[in-house]
C-alpha cells in the first residue's frame, strides 16, 4: 500500500517514463543476460548468473515500488497558488476534492 507522496506533474512524468523504460527495456535485457548465463553451465559457479538474477531482482522490485505509488494519484491545486500537486495514495484512505475557485 503507498503512502500519500505529493509530486510535481514533471515528477510524475519522470516516474512514469522510468517505469516504461524498466518494463520495455530493461526487463527483457536482464531476461536475456540470464539466459546466455545459463548456456554457460554449471550455475553453482556462475558469477554472470547471479549477477543477472540480482539486477533481475533489483528491476522487478523498482517496478513494484513505481507502479504502486503511480496506482491511484490524486490531483490537487494549492488555493494559494496556480501550482498543481499530486498526490498519490490509495483512493480507499481518503480522497481530497480541488478547491473551488471563486
Amino acid at each position: 500500500m503507498s503512502q500519500s507522496v505529493p509530486l510535481t506533474k514533471e515528477s510524475y512524468d519522470f516516474l512514469q517514463e522510468e517505469l516504461k523504460r524498466l518494463i520495455k527495456e530493461e526487463r527483457p535485457k536482464v531476461i536475456q543476460d540470464i539466459a546466455e548465463a545459463r548456456s554457460h553451465g554449471d550455475l553453482s559457479e556462475n558469477a554472470e548468473y547471479d549477477a543477472a538474477k540480482h539486477r533481475q531482482g533489483f528491476i522487478e522490485g523498482r517496478i513494484l515500488e513505481l507502479q504502486d505509488k503511480l496506482l491511484a494519484p490524486m490531483w490537487w491545486t494549492s488555493p494559494t497558488s496556480n501550482r498543481t500537486r499530486l498526490f498519490l495514495a490509495p483512493p480507499s484512505l481518503f480522497t481530497i476534492p480541488p478547491p473551488r475557485r471563486k
